[in-house]
């Protein structure tokens, strides 16, 4: 009998036709070790393939305790819905499942592939996740519900949560820090369980994200916040962002100028507003002793014009000045809504 010790570096492809085709030692959630050979054939079936143009995603992050000493844990990952993938002009189904990669493997998870599991390594996640919108690619896809295509993440810990992040394209290969991916206002705590680490509770059967936040409390820092949000195509939207300085109070803006920019994945731009309204929306600037505000406002004719996809998106006070400040930035998702 082999043994498993010698497949302990990595699995290198098919055997020889002597051997076995794939050793149990390597098939997915095995636990009878070396109990069965699968004998290999001749003339094996080839199949199309999966596409190598699309975009894939490094995600990172990082864990630790208040004594510096990094977490050990999983988490998993699961799309939220089926998925058609057109390429090339080609249909790719992909069901929904439990998704994602580590770039790290451990021998000791070996026999866990398969299982769903995504460790953290020395307190680091590590992993490839397909992105969740394939504009870079040109490729585009479809949920079946026809809502925007997000996954659901639970870290699987003591204080553990549970959330839903977009992985756009345009962050490929990376790496994005898994937490400026976090959709605003889906994070609930994760009911962790130490006999059954793997119950979701949820069963992740609410599969539509939650309303959108569109009211934020920003403290100034020395880099931008990051602000991903979704609207649906032809869709008015309006979101309200509070300043404040470092030491707390209302940020002084009295005579600031504003600028809302939308880039596409190329840069070219296609949405810009000012604290002059126009057809697309405006930015309002209040500025009191108590209170330091910014609205903004897009109307339908911003996003009507907006093909399905992901985009580039800031806010900045003074720009094109020398005191030109990023508050927000971070990616705008137009998701596929029937119009009327």
């Amino acid at each position: 009998m082999t043994s498993p010790n010698s497949y302990a570096n990595a699995y290198d492809g098919t055997f020889n036709a002597d051997d076995r085709l794939v050793a149990p030692w390597w098939i997915p959630d095995w636990t009878a070790q070396d109990k069965i050979s699968i004998p290999v054939g001749n003339n094996l079936v080839v199949g199309p393939g999966f596409p190598t143009n699309l975009s894939f995603v490094n995600v990172t992050g990082n864990y630790f305790d208040t004594n510096s000493s990094p977490l050990g844990g999983f988490m998993t990952v699961m799309m939220s819905d089926n998925i058609t993938v057109l390429d090339n002009g080609v249909y790719y189904r992909l069901p929904k499942r439990y998704t994602g990669t580590m770039n790290q493997p451990l021998a000791f998870s070996y026999n866990n592939w398969g299982s769903e599991r995504l460790y953290l390594r020395l307190g680091g996640l590590n992993i490839e996740l397909f992105a969740t919108d394939q504009t870079a690619s040109g490729s585009t896809v479809a949920t079946d519900s026809g809502s925007t295509f997000f996954y659901w993440v639970t870290e699987h810990w003591l204080g553990g949560r549970r959330y839903q992040i977009i992985v756009p394209s345009s962050a490929s290969p990376g790496p994005a820090d898994i937490n400026s991916l976090i959709v605003p206002g889906s994070i609930t705590p994760y009911k962790y369980d130490p006999v059954f680490p793997d119950l979701v509770s949820e069963d992740y059967t609410i599969d539509t994200p939650p309303p959108v936040a569109t009211t934020f409390a920003i403290t100034q820092s020395s880099v931008a916040t990051t602000w991903n949000t979704v609207v649906d195509q032809g869709s008015a939207a309006q979101y309200t962002f509070t300043f404040t300085a470092t030491g707390g109070a209302p940020y002084p803006m009295t005579g600031t100028t504003w600028e809302y920019i939308v880039r596409n994945s190329g840069g070219t731009q296609e949405i810009l507003l000012t604290t002059t309204p126009n057809s697309e929306g405006s930015l309002t600037v209040s500025s009191t002793s108590s209170l330091s505000q910014v609205t903004l406002v897009l109307n339908p004719a911003a996003t009507s014009g907006l093909a399905p996809g992901v985009y580039n998106h800031a806010i900045w006070m003074d720009p094109g000045t020398a005191n030109a400040y990023c508050w927000l930035t971070g990616t705008l998702t137009v998701s596929t809504v029937p119009q009327p």
